[in-house]
C-alpha cells in the first residue's frame, strides 16, 4: 500500500468539494449564491413545476431544508412558487427569468470544473470513473 490509498476516501471527498466551493465562488463571482444553493437551483432547472415534496425526494433531504434552501432562493428572486392548479394545497417550484440565467450560468461554470479536473484523463478514465463514482454514490444514499 502507498501513503496515498492509506488515506480515507472521506479526505479526498473534502478536499474536492472545499476546492469546487473555492471554484464556484470564484467563477461565478457572485455573492448572493451560495454553493449549497446551486444544486437545488439546478435541480429545478431540469425539473421546472415540481413540488417541494418532489424537490424533497430527489435530493433525499427533509422537507424543512428544502423549505430553508427555497425561502433563500425566492428571497434572491431566483425561484417563484405557484399554486397547482389541480390540487390547491400544493406549490409548484418555477424558476424566475433571473433564476434560469443564474442557473445556465452556474451550469457552464460547473462544466468548466469537470474539464479541469478531469483534464488530464483519458476518455476511457473519465467514463470509468463516473461511472465508479455513480456506483459509490447511489450505495451512499440507500443507506
Amino acid at each position: 500500500m502507498t501513503p496515498e490509498t492509506m488515506i480515507p476516501l472521506n479526505l479526498y471527498l473534502n478536499y474536492i468539494s472545499r476546492a469546487y466551493e473555492d471554484f464556484i465562488k470564484r467563477k461565478l463571482n457572485n455573492p448572493d449564491i451560495d454553493p449549497a444553493e446551486l444544486p437545488f437551483l439546478i435541480g429545478i432547472y431540469h425539473n421546472e413545476g415540481a413540488s417541494q415534496n418532489e424537490i424533497s425526494a430527489s435530493f433525499r433531504v427533509t422537507e424543512a431544508y428544502v423549505t430553508k434552501m427555497l425561502n433563500k432562493l425566492e428571497k434572491k428572486d431566483l425561484i417563484k412558487r405557484e399554486y397547482d392548479p389541480n390540487n390547491k394545497t400544493r406549490k409548484l417550484i418555477y424558476l424566475t427569468n433571473k433564476g434560469h440565467e443564474k442557473s445556465l450560468e452556474a451550469i457552464e461554470v460547473i462544466k468548466e470544473w469537470e474539464l479541469y479536473l478531469t483534464d488530464d484523463l483519458t476518455n476511457e478514465e473519465k467514463e470509468q470513473f463516473k461511472n465508479i463514482f455513480l456506483k459509490i454514490t447511489k450505495k451512499a444514499t440507500y443507506l
